[in-house]
């Protein structure tokens, strides 16, 4: 048997296919696809439902949206609720009916102040009541989010807040994401992961949104 060297053994826990002892297992966890197939593989299956996850972007809209399409579908199927707070535009209703979610569903807040939005958050998270729920935000205290880990386990609520590239202090998300933009590539750096060490993925095409 040939000893598996250190780059290869480094591999292998970036990819999540060597189990480590303590580590949980995540296979139990309901997920939900991103559509990105380096991350889904990364992040065993997608982002889970009913934890806080991070993702921060360079400038708004530069494919970050794309990371709820499948939670999005999901929704309109279920015909459960769907909260943005604070987007930087008005959800494009052709968009959402394209991918199966219906326009209705979806309820916009607007002109939130750091704190309103973080309370308004907090509410809804609370309540169990969303299928997704999404805030923009220019960045959040560590205080902020514990509060907002705390109210979303144990619902059926996928949370997220977008965000400017931030300190990578210790934060508590289950997940947070990094997007690099370069000559129309996207790449995603993984800051914060379960069962996993922080990596970053290949270059791709940034993606639309159908408008």
């Amino acid at each position: 048997m040939q000893p598996l060297q250190d780059s290869s053994l480094q591999s292998l826990l970036q990819t999540g296919k060597l189990w480590q002892a303590g580590q949980q297992s995540e296979s139990s966890q309901l997920r939900i696809a991103t559509g990105h197939q380096g991350l889904d593989e990364t992040l065993h299956g997608g982002l889970q439902i009913g934890q806080l996850h991070e993702v921060q972007v360079p400038r708004w809209f530069c494919g970050e949206v794309s990371l709820l399409r499948g939670a999005l579908k999901k929704a309109g199927e279920q015909q459960e609720p769907v909260f943005w707070l604070n987007p930087p535009a008005t959800p494009y209703a052709a968009g959402l009916s394209y991918i199966g979610s219906a326009p209705a569903s979806h309820i916009v807040l607007t002109e939130l102040g750091e704190d309103e939005a973080v309370w308004a958050l907090e509410l809804i998270l609370r309540a169990g009541c969303a299928a997704v729920a999404a805030a923009w935000c220019s960045s959040l205290s560590a205080t902020a989010a514990r509060r907002l880990q705390r109210a979303v386990q144990g619902t059926s609520t996928l949370a997220v807040i977008f965000s400017a590239p931030v300190s990578t202090e210790a934060r508590s998300y289950q997940t947070r994401l990094r997007a690099h933009l370069e000559h129309g590539q996207l790449r995603w750096q993984i800051i914060k992961r379960p069962g996993g060490w922080p990596c970053e993925l290949d270059w791709e095409a940034v993606p639309t949104w159908r408008s």
